[in-house]
């Protein structure tokens, strides 16, 4: 039965080798996506800082009032 359906199968993907080749690129290509994704989100959101208290960084900005006239 195994065998019987894989034959089918390949011998359709040697039909359309078009088909096939861009069913395998598009799943190499939202596999790779997802992976990057999925590596940035660690990086950033779940990895912990290299600090001792990471959690009490905090990040201060100055801005300049406008004089006037």
């Amino acid at each position: 039965m195994f065998r019987q359906e894989r034959d089918s199968h390949c011998g359709s993907d040697r039909k359309s080798p078009g088909f096939t080749l861009a069913a395998i690129l598009t799943l190499g290509l939202g596999i790779g996506a997802n992976l990057c994704h999925l590596s940035v989100v660690n990086a950033v959101l779940l990895k912990r800082l290299p600090y001792e208290h990471g959690d009490r960084v905090v990040t201060l900005h100055q801005q300049r009032l406008r004089a006037e006239s």
